[in-house]
């Protein structure tokens, strides 16, 4: 199969993936929870097994302690999210809040340098604000990760189909035009 084929299949994937989680998002909702509490079980399961092998010199004691108590995090966190039904949704809302901190500190430190930071810093509240709101309504968030989900990869397939066919006829103009040099060089001889 050729590089474009593989292209067009997989952008074409992306979009059938992309309609079906719109389509049948209220099924796939117990799915993806069960999904992903388990990778998060099996992550953290692998940092400890890593915590556990790793070798045992002064100077990796400290990080091999802390792979393990991270490892013993995730999975005590995968456990939360399958047990309790709005685990997801507080994991969701923690991200965004994790991020918009992490954003609007950045935004304050560099006011002074970045003349763009009044942006940064609406944005950062606007994303702490979504975390907050998935928080409270957390049978909201997990449609509403799906929905996004969805949207993406169907504007992902398009893109990706758009960006096969642009690149065919660039390369197609590009063949001509060798083709017209070419002959033009021969009679000119």
């Amino acid at each position: 199969m050729s590089k474009k084929m593989s292209n067009i299949l997989i952008s074409v994937l992306f979009l059938l993936l992309g309609i079906v989680l719109l389509i049948y998002r209220s099924g796939l909702e117990s799915r993806i929870k069960l999904i992903v509490g388990i990778a998060i079980i099996v992550l953290g399961v692998f940092r400890i097994i890593t915590a556990l092998i790793k070798n045992k010199d002064e100077d990796t004691k400290s990080g091999t302690i802390g792979d393990f108590i991270v490892g013993l995090i995730l999975v005590a966190f995968g456990i939360v999210i399958l047990a309790i039904n709005m685990a997801f949704a507080i994991v969701i809302g923690a991200f965004f809040i994790f991020a918009g901190v992490r954003r609007l500190l950045y935004s304050v430190k560099t006011f002074d340098k970045n003349p763009g930071w009044i942006i940064a810093f609406i944005i950062s509240i606007l994303i702490i604000g979504v975390g907050v709101f998935f928080i409270i309504k957390h049978d909201f968030a997990l449609s509403t990760v799906i929905i996004l989900v969805g949207i993406t990869l169907i504007v992902l397939g398009i893109q990706g189909i758009i960006a096969v066919l642009s690149r065919k006829r660039k390369n197609k103009k590009a063949n001509d035009k060798i083709e017209k040099d070419t002959k033009t060089e021969k009679t000119t001889k």
